[in-house]
């Protein structure tokens, strides 16, 4: 990193300062994230494996190991851990679960157990069908829901024992009112962890409930013997799945997982109040934004949205905007687009003077004017001052350099930056 910076900027000496390096939090960047009877969680490098965090823990994630800035969100199915099954035929479903129609099946529970940090249940259907139609398993009541609001349904899933013969599809499927969708897909064996697939639904037609069932399609008359193992089932209001919310073990519940608050004042970073630096960013943003709020990437501020300069991913879609206020009035323009799940770079240069510019990906800058002078005393990665609008997303890396970079250099110093 220090010889791309040489190389771009033409200052033998302009090391910087790396704030995430590797997906690791560099001090002075902490990050505080308020859970009570909460564990979050994060994918361990193997891309498979799931841990479980305590509050103000940050959060290396994925096979990429980037550090992980999310937003709050509780998830309202209360035993995502699939305690209280008793194995037998048919035994006992978890608590709070049910079936919704077995279609003359038989069913039994076959195991419990932990695969790939995620605590499961077995659960095999057996027999012949006397209908055709979709066996249907409830992992909680309804719950509350209204219109406009939209919804997502989690969980993981995979084949345990037996065959998919006379099998069909797999459905994720959630009503809330007049909205509906069914989100069908094939069972497979791959290892649990690999396995979550999520449906969003959006409230309609004066809806005051919610309720999720997973379903799976068999035909009359066609025998099937098949065990399907269930973990970390999850319903959160928002356009796409986070990650897993557990409640402590052995106190099933609804819980929250508060937002990462990722940040530093700019005196312990050696920056003044005219917030003049230039920060380089790289990292990726699994989806994009929901159509109600945009996804912050990095913000330097005064301590409230009145005088900032803010990078973001504009509300409804997949545009990088730099954005600053100034006294509550602001200015905008747009750098391009990310693509959800792709590796992408930022290079964002403060010149104190009221101008701030922006690379993507190496493009020519893009800037805005007019922005605050003085007064500016915070920075933030993932969030606005309010800890809104969070960026539900990956850094890989994020370097600081005490100085600005002309124009003329910016898109190569961000072209330069580690993926």
């Amino acid at each position: 990193m220090t010889a791309a910076i040489h190389a771009v900027t033409g200052i033998s000496n302009a090391t910087g300062r790396p704030l995430v390096l590797a997906g690791v939090l560099r001090s002075p960047l902490t990050l505080q994230r308020a859970q009570v009877a909460t564990l979050a969680t994060a994918q361990a490098s193997n891309g498979a494996t799931w841990a479980e965090f305590g509050g103000n823990q940050a959060r290396t994630h994925g096979s990429a190991s980037r550090l992980l800035v999310e937003g709050q969100r509780a998830n309202l199915l209360r035993n995502p851990r699939c305690e209280g099954a008793v194995i037998g035929t048919p035994g006992t479903l978890p608590t709070f679960w049910s079936f919704a129609g077995t279609l003359g099946l038989s069913t039994a529970v076959t195991g419990t157990g932990v695969e790939d940090g995620l605590a499961y249940v077995d659960i095999r259907f057996f027999g012949t069908p006397t209908s055709t139609g979709t066996v249907q398993v409830n992992h909680d009541v309804a719950s509350p829901a209204s219109d406009g609001q939209v919804w997502t349904y989690s969980l993981f899933s995979r084949v345990s024992a037996g065959s998919l013969a006379n099998v069909g599809n797999a459905t994720l499927a959630a009503t809330a009112g007049t909205g509906t969708t069914n989100a069908t897909y094939t069972l497979a064996s791959a290892t649990l962890g690999t396995t979550r697939r999520s449906a969003t639904v959006t409230a309609a037609g004066g809806a005051t409930s919610i309720i999720v069932r997973w379903r799976l399609a068999v035909t009359s008359g066609q025998p099937v013997d098949v065990s399907v193992r269930f973990a970390g089932i999850q319903l959160e209001q928002g356009p796409a799945a986070s990650t897993p919310i557990l409640p402590l073990a052995g106190s099933p519940a609804s819980v929250t997982r508060g937002t990462d608050l990722v940040s530093a004042t700019l005196s312990a970073l050696g920056i003044a109040g005219n917030g003049r630096a230039t920060l380089g960013w790289c990292g990726v943003i699994p989806q994009a934004a929901g159509a109600g709020a945009s996804q912050t990437l990095l913000q330097i501020d005064g301590g409230d949205e009145n005088n900032r300069y803010t990078v973001l991913n504009a509300a409804g879609g997949s545009v990088i905007r730099l954005q600053r206020g100034l006294a509550g009035a602001t200015a905008q323009s747009d750098a391009g687009s990310m693509t959800a799940g792709t590796v992408f770079r930022l290079g964002l240069s403060i010149d104190g003077a009221g101008r701030a510019a922006l690379s993507l990906n190496g493009g020519a800058p893009i800037a805005v004017t007019g922005g605050a002078v003085s007064g500016l005393a915070a920075l933030r990665l993932g969030t606005t001052a309010a800890g809104l609008a969070a960026m539900f997303g990956e850094t890989r890396h994020l370097h600081l350099l005490p100085f600005t970079i002309a124009d003329a250099r910016l898109g190569a110093f961000t072209a330069a930056l580690p993926g």
